[in-house]
């Protein structure tokens, strides 16, 4: 794996702790923590830019085809993300039974989290399955593993078919969100409801943050052609991305651009730039060895920090009070807090999981080629 994007995407979950901080306690603005949630555009460009990265990891033969089936893949991305994805689901439906005849239900940070509604067998299955369209999950961050297991089953499909290359399946990718686009534009101008649970794949499929991913898959064959930024650039770029990225939107500089694609051109244009950024580092300054670590439990700090961040906040009002901080040492206290609980749960449960599955599918005697670097992703 490629220290950088690593790096990057322990980046993006702290991005995404920062947007879940009630910050706004100390009046930091509400917009400005919402742009927090570039942590997630920053991941469906990586996420975009890894499978490809995994199913032709050949640089010398970019044009060959891929030695990795259509049921391996999707395999292997279930495992990935799923396990651990139900085990906090579980957790959350647990403690929303626990301290549902309590004082802390009432408890509007707590009750964010875990609340009644998340008992809901219905929400908990739709959740498992990723149907839930646009409403909020069992853990309300889910929603953004619809979205990544929108494009595995797409890239899985497209490989059912037949097509092995790099070039035929961006291609079809790339035709395949178009399409859906064109689809619910003429489906939603000819009257019909498409609020329906039917419409729902469709409205998935083509909803802007999909494309998103065909982005990062551009990106990789940038990568592997060598189109690389220089490295003063490439440096400047890095630095200079995330504040350039909140100065436009603060300012709305780049207002009404892209219409519904607004977030896919601004937010994920910029999240392009950061990680090309730090693709084209990785030779001159690559991030040090003890943050792969921090990449490492990075999905299990995007799903733990929701979990957390109730109990933290509430801990420290019942003790030291909010007085006693200000927004800095509180996103200090949120981000190392998270850190922590996090790593503990990638090396006691994650870990262990996609342990277990690479010992699986020695035992199906399933190709290896390239399972470290995909369970790793």
């Amino acid at each position: 794996m490629i220290r950088n994007i690593q790096f990057l995407r322990f980046l993006a979950a702290a991005m995404v702790v920062f947007a879940h901080s009630p910050l706004t306690l100390y009046g930091v603005s509400p917009y400005l923590i919402k742009l927090g949630g570039f942590g997630v555009d920053v991941f469906f460009v990586i996420s975009g830019f890894i499978i490809p990265f995994i199913l032709f990891p050949r640089k010398e033969h970019t044009n060959d085809t891929t030695t990795i089936s259509w049921a391996t893949f999707i395999s292997r991305r279930f495992f990935r993300v799923w396990p651990l994805y139900f085990l906090m689901s579980l957790f959350v439906i647990a403690l929303s039974y626990a301290i549902l005849e309590t004082p802390l239900a009432s408890n509007q940070d707590i009750a964010l989290a875990y609340n009644p509604s998340k008992l809901d067998l219905r929400l908990f299955l739709e959740s498992m399955s990723f149907t839930h369209a646009f409403i909020a999950p069992t853990i309300n961050v889910g929603w953004t593993l619809q979205f990544e297991f929108a494009f595995y089953i797409t890239i899985a499909l497209i490989m059912f078919m037949g097509v092995r290359r790099y070039e035929t399946l961006t291609l079809s990718f790339a035709c395949i969100l178009f399409a859906s686009s064109l689809t619910l534009a003429a489906v939603q101008s000819s009257g019909i409801n498409t609020e329906h649970s039917a419409y729902r794949p469709l409205l998935l499929i083509s909803h802007p943050m999909m494309f998103e991913f065909l982005l990062g898959m551009i990106l990789f064959r940038i990568f592997r052609n060598g189109l690389l930024i220089r490295k003063s650039f490439a440096l400047m770029a890095a630095v200079i991305a995330i504040p350039a990225f909140i100065v436009c939107e603060r300012h709305d500089l780049f207002g009404g651009v892209g219409g519904t694609f607004h977030r896919t051109i601004v937010w994920g244009g910029f999240a392009f730039l950061l990680v090309w950024a730090a693709l084209s580092l990785e030779k001159h300054i690559a991030a040090p060895k003890w943050s792969m670590l921090l990449g490492d439990s990075s999905y299990s700090l995007y799903l733990v920090h929701w979990l957390a961040l109730p109990w933290i906040t509430y801990l420290i009002g019942i003790s030291c009070g909010f007085d006693a901080l200000n927004s800095t040492l509180l996103m200090i206290i949120n981000l190392v807090s998270c850190i922590v609980i996090s790593i503990a749960v990638h090396l006691l449960i994650e870990k262990p999981i996609q342990q277990r599955f690479r010992k699986l599918q020695q035992s199906w005697s399933m190709p290896a080629s390239g399972i470290k670097a995909l369970t790793a992703e």
